[in-house]
């Protein structure tokens, strides 16, 4: 079996960190913008020969990224956490009979901004749904993503930003369904909109995120 997955790229002009307790309601406010460039996430499953150990793949744009394929095991592992609290179906498990391999086709830059972090969780949160027949909504697999995120410290508003479309602005922090958004609207639908952008480098989302200088309660 084999489900592909996107997630656009949501660049963000500007924010502020809100800190809660509970990480469904942390998250921040601000805005940005949707792009039609992202990540594609395919998920396919190989079934495995009777002795051999089931496996995990990740691959990102084909190849094995160490650094970058965290974000990825993470998701899975808050997935399996979900899936056994809310005894979901399958009696509350996440069973891997067979291999999986996940590959992220990112077609823009990596750690510079483009929430790649937060789409490549939220479309394997929503392929490993449909994989595993775990019937779960688009808001609950942004649920999962953002607990990633904020774990991981690679994000807060990004999932909350990709469930909407176009011009964001996030006006409750939070996960979907908890945090809120307000839509620029235009009347030709952005359809005549380019966004031009220029990188120069990587920068390491949480040593922005986690700057005690920079929370607000």
């Amino acid at each position: 079996m084999k489900v592909s997955i996107f997630v656009p790229s949501h660049i963000t002009g500007f924010f502020s960190i809100k800190e809660d307790e509970n990480p469904l309601k942390k998250g921040s406010c601000g805005a940005g913008v949707l792009i039609d460039s992202g990540v594609k996430t395919s998920i396919q499953t190989i079934k495995k020969e009777n002795n051999e150990i089931h496996q995990i793949q990740i691959r990102i744009n084909g190849k094995k990224d160490p650094k970058n394929e965290l974000i990825t095991l993470k998701t899975i592992e808050i997935l399996k956490n979900y899936i056994i609290k809310n005894n979901r179906k399958n009696n509350g498990k996440f069973e891997l009979k067979d291999n999986i391999i996940i590959n992220h086709e990112i077609n823009v830059p990596v750690g510079s901004g483009f929430g790649t972090s937060a789409s490549c969780s939220f479309g394997t949160a929503i392929g490993l749904s449909k994989i595993f027949n775990l019937d779960l909504s688009n808001n609950q697999a942004g649920q999962i993503a953002h607990l990633t995120e904020v774990e991981l410290g690679s994000g807060l508003g990004d999932v909350l930003s990709q469930t909407s479309k176009g011009i964001v602005i996030r006006t409750s922090p939070g996960a979907p369904q908890i945090g809120k958004t307000n839509i620029i609207k235009d009347k030709n639908n952005f359809s005549d909109i380019l966004v031009l952008t220029k990188t120069f480098g990587e920068i390491d989302t949480s040593s922005i995120i986690k700057n005690p200088k920079k929370r607000r309660t």
